[in-house]
């Protein structure tokens, strides 16, 4: 089982963005993700006031601990440059498979559509890989065209179907330890 001891690697700058640390400051920003609803379109429901605050609590708490196996959860806050608001948000959550972890993104509505999404989630994927991940996997609900646009632009493949009224489970390997088929598209050994 991978274990991630030190989050650092996973923070730093890229061409336009800074992914780094939850910190105290980022509260409200956190919060106005979480509460607006064209945010959480295809995530879920808006949470209220004190189920955001206690959602922060949770990932500030948690960005210290070591991150390894299932259960294991890690937000890093994406922003224009290490001084600005939180814009956005990283998830990196621990996998029953070894050397797995599942990813996600979530970005202020407003700032959707300028190639952000892109860049935070390749980063954070090769930073991963770099610290020994083999495979990624990323769950996009199969309405939400623009997340299965980014996937694909990613190199997901999709894997499995949930069920008809549930996510898509898509995952990513290792450029390595991708195996092709015949017909030229990859898949997972």
């Amino acid at each position: 089982m991978l274990q991630i001891d030190d989050p650092k690697p996973l923070y730093g700058a890229t061409a336009r963005l800074f992914l780094r640390r939850l910190r105290p400051a980022d509260l409200v920003a956190y919060c106005r993700c979480y509460q607006c609803a064209e945010t959480m379109d295809y995530i879920g429901r808006p949470l209220s006031v004190a189920a955001a605050s206690a959602s922060f609590a949770e990932a500030v708490k948690r960005q210290d601990e070591p991150w390894a196996g299932p259960g294991a959860r890690l937000r890093i806050a994406i922003s224009s440059n290490e001084h600005t608001e939180l814009e956005g948000l990283l998830a990196v959550d621990g996998c029953s498979s070894p050397y797995t972890a599942e990813v996600g993104v979530l970005l202020q509505h407003s700032l959707r559509g300028h190639g952000m999404a892109h860049e935070a989630l390749g980063a954070l994927i090769q930073r991963l890989e770099q610290m020994g991940v083999l495979r990624t996997q990323l769950r996009a609900d199969p309405r939400n065209e623009a997340m299965l646009r980014l996937a694909s632009r990613l190199d997901f493949t999709a894997q499995r179907r949930e069920s008809v009224d549930t996510a898509t489970v898509i995952y990513r390997r290792h450029g390595d330890l991708v195996q092709h088929n015949q017909s030229g598209g990859r898949h997972l050994p």
